[in-house]
This record gives C-alpha cells, structure tokens and sequence, in this order.
C-alpha cells in the first residue's frame, strides 16, 4: 500500500487488492477510467491509483504496546467526509 504525507486531500488508494471498476450492464465505462484508473502528474506516473471520493489527511502517529513494551511510528488516516 502507497502512502502519501500531504495535506486535506482526496484520498486515492493503491493496493493490489483494490477493485479494477464498476459492475455495469449499460457499458458505460466513462466513471469506471475517471475513478479507477487514476495516476499522479509527477512523481511516480506509473502506479494506478483509486479516488475513493472521501476526503482525510495522514498523520504519523507513535504507538505503544499495551503492556508499555515497544513504541512504534505509523501513519494513521484521518477521514474528513465525503467530496461535495
């Protein structure tokens, strides 16, 4: 799973078990490249993102076991709602 630090932002996934498109019996494939096939302008243009349509931001944040053992850092999402 990719990672991006960044502001509030539209949350994009990539995973290898993300969905490939919308089941349709009309055949219109207009939303399914819109939201499924997403790539980054710079950077990395290669990976194929979704555009979940949510909104958040990803913050590092450090955990510690429960028994007080071994503190860990990882990044967290925030959601902030849906797109308008």
């Amino acid at each position: 799973m990719n990672v991006l630090l960044c502001g509030m932002a539209q949350i994009w996934v990539s995973s290898a078990h993300s969905a490939s498109g919308y089941f349709t019996v009309y055949g219109d494939e207009t939303s399914t490249q819109d939201h499924f096939d997403a790539r980054l302008a710079t950077g990395d243009t290669r990976t194929h993102y979704c555009r979940t349509g949510y909104v958040g931001f990803v913050r590092r944040t450090e955990m510690t076991q429960s028994d007080g053992g071994k503190r860990t850092s990882c990044p967290v999402l925030y959601y902030g709602g849906g797109l308008a």
